[in-house]
């Protein structure tokens, strides 16, 4: 069985404003000059160029290497860590394990947007934070298993993290009781920094499905023996070798788009404007296929929202309307 990721332009572009938006604000301190207004106490820091300033991307795929090179072009200093070596036009690359605490040391600001694995679950930990200079930054946009929120809070005690913007965690929503709500050192923003575009994913997921019908390799094909996606791993071995279809293993809904989204012909402008192989390609999704199966990044069959369990059907604040 084949797995095959969501790569969007338009979740790219997205989750790159974010994360600049998000690094500025650290490099421009507003998180300290928010707490100097609470107080009512005029005090001015100097800051440096964003040339003097060292920023560094934990992970380096579609996502993170477009995030990095955005972070360069607009001046910042920016050194990425990888699994693997690869080259980033103005990023110092750090690869592989041995080199993790060098990077770390360098990184003033911390952006974190690895893929989740079992050997990056709770990456964001006690001992990664200490190797940070004192007084950086987080930005974590990756997946909440990444972090371990207690060493965090106690990083933000310590003074060794001075400030950090989340958007994702382990358990979504948020629960109202959380101390990350309440904590004016953390910027909680409820896992928005990239929104999967209906139209986008919609031509997407039609162009692999379609270049599966014509026996070709899907586009961003996912590597389980690399560890990621273990569950959808886990699926695939116990799929049948006999089933040549592709589990489309769509992040961020484009499952649930993908499977109940409203389909739409150019002729109809209120919805997404696809071609009619697009719509056909989409519509056979929509039909009862057993060779066919969207799973959620829990691992579980079917389309996938963020309504918590036991809950009524009415939106909340915290989930996504398409």
């Amino acid at each position: 069985v084949a797995l095959a990721r969501m790569v969007d332009p338009d979740l790219g572009r997205l989750m790159t404003e974010y994360v600049m938006a998000a690094v500025l604000r650290h490099h421009c301190e507003f998180d300290r000059y928010a707490a100097i207004q609470r107080a009512a106490d005029w005090q001015r820091h100097a800051r440096p160029f964003v040339s003097g300033r060292a920023v560094g991307v934990m992970g380096l795929g579609e996502l993170g290497s477009r995030a990095a090179l955005a972070l360069a072009a607009a001046g910042f200093r920016v050194r990425g860590w990888a699994s693997r070596p690869r080259v980033l036009d103005g990023v110092r690359v750090f690869a592989g394990d041995a080199m993790f605490v060098e990077f770390l040391g360098g990184c003033e600001i911390l952006v974190c947007l690895l893929p989740l694995t079992e050997r990056t679950r709770g990456v964001l930990c006690a001992s990664t934070f200490a190797a940070l200079p004192r007084g950086a930054a987080l930005v974590h946009v990756a997946r909440g298993a990444h972090l371990v929120e207690a060493d965090l809070l106690a990083a933000l005690d310590a003074g060794q993290i001075r400030g950090a913007t989340i958007d994702v965690f382990e358990h979504e929503p948020l629960p109202p009781a959380h101390p990350f709500w309440a904590d004016p050192r953390i910027l909680v923003t409820p896992h928005v920094a990239s929104i999967t575009s209906r139209a986008s994913a919609a031509r997407t997921v039609a162009a692999n499905l379609a270049r599966w019908r014509r026996g070709e390799t899907l586009r961003d094909q996912v590597d389980p023996a690399r560890g990621y996606c273990p569950a959808a791993g886990a699926l695939a071995a116990r799929t049948s070798t006999s089933s040549r279809a592709p589990l489309l293993r769509c992040c961020s809904n484009a499952s649930r788009i993908a499977a109940s989204a409203p389909l739409a012909s150019t002729a109809n402008p209120s919805g997404v404007a696809l071609s009619s192989s697009q719509v056909a390609s989409l519509r056979s999704l929509r039909r009862p296929c057993p060779s066919v199966t969207a799973i959620s990044p829990t691992g579980d069959r079917g389309s996938w929202s963020r309504r918590p369990p036991n809950t009524s059907a009415s939106p909340t604040p915290w989930r996504r309307v398409f």
